[in-house]
């Protein structure tokens, strides 16, 4: 891996990968090269957990997923010592995988390329693909298989394999070959349904933790993306936190940055001020919210030592600066409109800073000049009343004209402090992704409502472009991965709606971010879905969730498959309510269900393979555990994953409906859990099957042995596949306008 991109000062991974190979690889046999080695591909596949199963397994794996892969690519057989190097250690001698002169083979390949003809070039690059998702679905199916993958040094071998198929995939997009399925095929290190993590991901898990990251942090950036950029970012050296990070180990959320109102601690520039607070007149900032104005702080130096702060009401031609921040920076104050005098006067040093830069030709003459002069800011701090709950609404929601008038948007946050000016484009953008302030909930709606973002990056920052296509691909995903939702601002791509493309966005985005009281997050995917947002926050705290997502048009069906999301009570058909947007990632190709007055409905066109109907005694609450057997699957162990508070409903039923996620067949035959929802079925209209939300439940492919040990203790049911032509309508209660909360039918 020493080819792969690394931060300036890396933490490199402390891993060795050793050289194995037991075999010379014969070229051109890569589909039958485990026969031609004695092993049974079906076998392989079966992965049983037989402690003496072939105890050569890892150097097949090398011959065959990393050199045989490499050198079907190069066309030729070539020297392993081109990649590899030897250590000595005492009187033992060592060899272990030394990739940096990889890229002189993948050169090769292009060269190869560019010989053949159009139509030569694609049938390779076609032959080549195939032999990628070969690659990729053995190294997954024991990848995530914990019976095998803890034995070393599989782990280590099935990571130097991931990481070769991403620079493959690499070179093949960069050749010319440019097709979804390449895209498709790149799987991450971390899906978002797994319980635990694959070994070879735990290695680079285990490394971040180590370097003083949150296990919250390190698990998304698993999630989002491929091996190479995870890897990159890995690598970049992080500050031990002040509160640390092991109470965030347990958590749904990370926790180091939250801040008690009952002990918040404000900060000064340096350690030992005890310059006084500047306060504002806080009649002045509630009579301007009460009549819908935006007010704002005017600071002023009137001397060298004494600054004045003003409110003031924004007219239509005001120009400010909005400042959005991490309040565990210490910027801000639970008990008043106030800040350090101190952070003032830095605040408004940064603000000038900001208006001018462009139009200054030396910075100390600017200051000079201008170091009298007035600055206009809003800062939730100092603008949004602290003890009045009402006048709180009312400024939260107005943030939308606020942010979207302001000037400019002011990021403050400690993380950019020491970042040094000859930082690489790539590494500012890595720093904007690992920040703080791109971990708060808050600072999402105020950085997706500003028109013109400013962070605090060090002056003059040279524009380093990428040299190897490594560098060039983190790049472009770093960059695509830091678009910010926009709000109102939606159309139509890519075959979805506008609203599906916002819904998308806004979900993802909030579901990886944390926040000090869960209930903000309401008004903030609300603002960010372009609802009123008082009109929201005024409903019950166990009603927001409902109503924003009823209001939908369209809705993600693996939004009924979450786990661990479902803890506020509510009413028996509620039991598909998120408490907040988490547990899931909504992807590209994700099916949709429509949102309708008779509730869910889930188009016949997502029933087809996915859906299974079983029979069983008549009753009102579902087995937790029972074994099913599906057509053309086998049995399945299903569990049903009941976090939910809210009752079941009370209707007693004979049919049961599962509906699992898409693709779940190979999710299962590679040895990892699908998940989907359990759905009691309450009746028909017509091709339409009427059903209620039981729970969601996960899905493990059983072998005959485990199902002869537990067929005793729990209860064995058949499945049947639904009809194609059946669509479902899920019940989630009819909205009373007079009582105005959800009633049952």
């Amino acid at each position: 891996m020493d080819h792969l991109p690394t931060a300036t000062n890396p933490v490199k991974l402390a891993i060795e990968i050793p050289y194995i190979c037991q075999e010379t690889y014969q070229l051109g046999s890569f589909q039958e090269y485990p026969e031609f080695r004695g092993f049974q591909t079906t076998r392989i596949s079966a992965l049983n957990g037989e402690e003496n199963f072939h105890q050569d397994l890892p150097s097949l794996l090398q011959e065959w997923l990393y050199f045989g892969l490499l050198e079907e690519f190069v066309g030729k057989s070539f020297d392993h010592n081109l990649i590899c190097r030897e250590f000595s250690t005492g009187s033992c001698w060592r060899k272990v995988i030394y990739t940096l002169r990889l890229p002189k083979l993948l050169g090769e390949f292009r060269n190869r390329v560019s010989e053949l003809t159009t139509e030569g070039g694609r049938e390779l690059c076609q032959t080549l693909v195939k032999y990628i998702d070969i690659a990729m679905s053995k190294c997954a199916l024991l990848d995530r298989n914990s019976k095998w993958a803890h034995k070393s040094p599989l782990p280590e071998i099935l990571i130097s394999i991931q990481m070769l198929i991403d620079s493959l995939i690499i070179t093949l997009i960069e050749c010319g070959c440019r097709t979804d399925s390449l895209t498709e095929r790149r799987y991450k290190p971390l899906a978002d349904e797994m319980e635990y993590e694959p070994l070879s991901t735990s290695i680079l898990l285990n490394h971040m933790m180590q370097n003083n990251w949150c296990i919250h942090q390190a698990r998304s950036i698993c999630q989002r993306f491929t091996f190479i950029v995870a890897h990159y970012l890995a690598t970049f050296p992080r500050m031990a936190h002040p509160h640390g990070h092991e109470e965030c180990i347990g958590r749904s959320q990370c926790v180091a940055n939250n801040t008690n109102p009952n002990a918040y601690q404000n900060r000064h520039i340096e350690k030992g001020c005890e310059c006084k607070f500047l306060s504002l007149n806080n009649e002045e900032v509630k009579k301007i919210i009460k009549h819908g104005g935006i007010p704002l702080v005017q600071i002023s130096e009137v001397s060298e030592h004494r600054i004045q702060l003003r409110v003031i009401r924004a007219k239509y031609r005001t120009k400010y600066t909005a400042i959005s921040h991490v309040w565990s920076d210490g910027l801000g104050n639970p008990d008043a409109n106030a800040l350090p005098a101190c952070q003032v006067r830095r605040i408004m040093q940064r603000v000038k800073e900001g208006e001018f830069e462009n139009s200054r030709s030396s910075q100390s003459i600017f200051i000079m000049k201008n170091q009298r002069q007035s600055v206009c800011i809003w800062m939730d701090t100092m603008c949004i009343p602290v003890n009045d709950r009402m006048l709180k609404l009312k400024a939260i929601n107005r943030m939308i004209p606020t942010f979207k008038r302001a000037t400019r948007v002011l990021v403050l946050d400690s993380s950019f402090d020491g970042m040094p000016s000859e930082s690489k484009e790539t590494e500012v953008c890595a720093k904007l992704i690992l920040s703080t302030w791109n971990t708060r909930s808050w600072t999402l709606q105020e950085g997706a409502l500003a028109t013109n973002i400013r962070f605090p990056l060090p002056k003059r920052v040279p524009h380093k472009l990428p040299v190897t296509q490594e560098e060039r691909y983190i790049a472009r995903q770093l960059h695509e991965s830091h678009q910010l939702p926009a709000v109102g601002r939606w159309s139509a791509n890519e075959g979805r709606t506008g609203r599906q493309c916002q819904f998308t966005s806004v979900w993802n985005e909030l579901s990886r971010r944390s926040t000090t009281m869960m209930d903000d997050v309401h008004g903030i995917f609300a603002t960010l879905l372009d609802f009123h947002t008082e009109e929201i926050l005024l409903l019950d705290r166990k009603e927001r969730m409902k109503a924003i997502l009823c209001a939908q048009e369209t809705l993600p069906i693996k939004l009924l498959y979450i786990r661990n999301a479902r803890r506020s009570t509510l009413g028996s058909l509620d039991r598909w309510v998120p408490d907040v947007p988490a547990g899931c990632t909504i992807q590209k190709g994700d099916s949709w269900m429509a949102v309708t007055e008779s509730g869910l409905r889930i188009g016949a066109e997502d029933v087809v393979n996915r859906a299974f109907m079983i029979e069983h005694e008549p009753r009102r609450e579902p087995l937790k555990q029972y074994f099913v057997a599906i057509p053309g699957i086998g049995i399945v162990e299903i569990e049903h994953c009941v976090t939910s508070c809210r009752p079941y409903p009370k209707a007693i039923h004979k049919s049961t409906l599962l509906h699992l996620t898409q693709n779940f067949e190979s999710i299962l035959e590679i040895g990892m859990t699908a998940t989907g929802v359990s759905l009691a079925v309450t009746g028909s209209e017509g091709e339409t099957i009427c059903t209620t939300c039981e729970d969601p439940v996960s899905l493990t492919l059983v072998d005959e042995t485990s199902y002869k040990f537990q067929c005793s203790k729990l209860e064995f049911l058949e499945a049947k596949q639904v009809s194609p032509a059946k669509d479902i309508l899920v019940d989630v209660g009819v909205y009373d306008l007079t009582s105005k909360t959800w009633a049952e039918d």
